[in-house]
């Protein structure tokens, strides 16, 4: 009978132990995919851990820069490595939704009367790219 329960307990805790690593290895792997961006009508969205969604007649501005203030406390996200994703607070900026891929820029900037957003991908140019179809897409609208 002791042996009995001591290996139930063993079992269980292998399942646990499998479950918790299982679920560190679903984070991990959904922090480091790729932000999607999709424009649909007249929104931009932005597909990752945290997702968000930006209607144009929102946005007032979009840049690209090569460096951002330096980002502070963690709001609601995840970290692991270079990767942030989730709200940060950004000095100067306050709290901003941040999809980075790199700590290295060019970033990305869209800014709304609700909140910045910054993205950048590991590929500088599929960052120029985005920014190019964003920019594009609001200069369209506004028109």
């Amino acid at each position: 009978m002791a042996k009995e329960k001591g290996l139930s307990k063993k079992f269980i805790a292998l399942v646990i132990g499998l479950g918790v690593l299982g679920f560190l290895w679903m984070v991990s792997t959904s922090i480091r995919q790729e932000t999607l961006v999709r424009i649909d009508g007249n929104t931009v969205f932005f597909f990752s851990v945290y997702g968000s969604a930006i209607p144009a007649g929102d946005i007032k501005e979009v840049e690209l820069v090569e460096s951002i203030p330096k980002i502070g406390l963690r709001v609601r996200g995840a970290r692991l490595g270079r990767y942030l994703k989730g709200d940060y607070q950004v000095e100067g900026w306050g709290t901003c939704r941040l999809y980075l891929h790199d700590t290295k820029g060019p970033f990305l900037v869209v800014t709304s009367a609700q909140r910045r957003i910054i993205l950048n991908f590991r590929d500088p140019a599929k960052t120029q790219a985005v920014y190019e179809e964003i920019k594009g897409f609001v200069e369209e609208y506004r028109s």
